[in-house]
């Protein structure tokens, strides 16, 4: 079962629940993306953000970084459609 970003943050980014408070305080009133918010407002980073979204969909994450220090010549290519993507259901 896939774990929801809140409980990630919690246990494998140690954010504090003061701030993952806020933060739904904030979506629930405005509206917005959970992990966008807490970007906005700086209560974490971007990497942050991704590597819980790493953790919540079972996807490794690599930063850019990462393959310079080994000087990997890498080649990106795209794997799903943008109707497939749209499809999807990540809203």
């Amino acid at each position: 079962m896939q774990k929801n970003l809140s409980q990630i943050f919690r246990e494998n980014l140690n954010i504090s629940e003061e701030d993952l408070k806020e933060a739904q305080r904030i979506k629930t009133e405005k509206g917005g993306d959970f992990g966008e918010i807490l970007v906005t407002k700086k209560m974490i980073t971007e990497r942050q953000l991704l590597e819980a979204l790493s953790i919540q969909y079972d996807i490794p994450s690599f930063s850019e970084s990462f393959f310079l220090n080994f000087n990997a010549n890498c080649e990106l290519r795209i794997a799903m459609s943008p109707e497939v993507l749209g499809n999807a259901g990540l809203d």
